[in-house]
């Protein structure tokens, strides 16, 4: 039976309380930098997650685990990046699972794995903000994977569910009049607007994405998907306006 969400969180909390963990956090410490090396593991992490300093006090201590992690200290250098950038990932996680509602069942471990991958793939010269990077990648990558296996598997279901929640999103009503999708002709004609651009305007209305987030996730440039975007939202106005659905 696979772990909850919070059951893979509660997993990597416990990790970190076997004696072998701490030896390993102890050389952990070695890498971080000499004025931020927290005695243990919960204070560490209260740091990372914390208001407390700066963002590039903390973009600091994240190199040095990601380095770590590429080095001798993987196991527990990429436990702890994974706990501190949970909360990051759990958003993520978020946008997706109402995105792609027929994936929910193996999209937790898909997250998680890309991102352990990133961490021991990150080009350490090249990223300048870690969280922010390791947490957009992991989502460009496992949005085109998702998109990619709905063209392979084609399938209505996530599609329709998907416009089935632009009558309940706000993001989408405050783009447009007020739309009530409950007629399989209305959602028809919803799907024929969308069009090519389906994916990137659930991805902004249902998943939470900005204009510009859901552009490279999708490998499009933002002035490309900003006119797009609009130009879909202008034909679905004007649907409402000429032929309200009801």
């Amino acid at each position: 039976m696979s772990l909850s969400w919070s059951g893979l969180h509660a997993q990597l909390l416990r990790s970190t309380h076997r004696q072998s963990f701490e030896q390993d956090y102890r050389r952990v410490q070695d890498r971080l930098p000499v004025d931020l090396r927290p005695s243990e593991v919960p204070d560490l992490l209260a740091f990372l997650h914390g208001p407390g300093p700066d963002p590039e006090t903390k973009n600091r201590v994240l190199r040095a685990l990601v380095a770590a992690a590429q080095d001798s200290c993987f196991e527990a250098s990429t436990t702890l990046l994974l706990l501190a950038l949970w909360p990051g990932l759990d958003a993520v996680r978020s946008r997706l699972r109402r995105a792609y509602p027929r994936f929910r069942d193996t999209l937790d471990t898909e997250l998680v794995g890309r991102l352990t991958v990133a961490i021991g793939t990150c080009d350490l010269d090249r990223v300048n903000r870690f969280a922010a990077t390791l947490l957009r990648n992991v989502e460009r990558d496992v949005t085109r994977a998702l998109i990619g296996a709905e063209t392979e598997s084609p399938s209505s279901t996530p599609l329709d569910q998907m416009i089935d929640h632009l009558s309940e999103t706000p993001a989408f009503s405050s783009a447009t009049p007020a739309i009530e999708i409950d007629s399989t002709a209305s959602r028809e004609r919803l799907r024929e607007l969308l069009g090519r651009d389906a994916h990137l305007v659930l991805m902004v209305v249902v998943g939470g994405c900005s204009q510009r987030e859901a552009a490279e996730m999708l490998g499009l440039s933002y002035e490309t998907a900003r006119k797009r975007f609009r130009r879909t939202i202008a034909r679905l106005q004007k649907l409402t306006a000429d032929c309200p659905i009801s």
